[in-house]
């Protein structure tokens, strides 16, 4: 999953979206493999599937800071304000 994040990083977002895919099938339990699933998406522009993957990061897990970071900047990027600063706040 950190392969994935820094491919990422560097703009190789389809390469990181298929490790980050093989991540959540390893471990699909696992909030850090879907918070930075919703990080690949977010950074890849593709922000309905980024506020996808940091839900199921926070049903997982719904203290994990992480998982309110990539959902607060998600819904940002969306315009949705309120909803970021309350998701940023939690």
């Amino acid at each position: 999953r950190t392969l994935g994040h820094v491919l990422s990083q560097r703009g190789n977002h389809d390469e990181a979206a298929s490790l980050m895919q093989q991540a959540r099938a390893m471990d699909p339990l696992d909030p850090m493999a879907h918070a930075l699933s919703g990080q690949v998406a977010f950074q890849a522009g593709r922000y309905a599937e980024s506020l996808d993957h940091a839900e199921r990061a926070l049903a997982l897990a719904p203290a994990f800071w992480v998982g309110h970071m990539v959902r607060g900047q998600t819904l940002e990027r969306l315009d949705r304000l309120d909803d970021a600063v309350a998701a940023l706040s939690e």
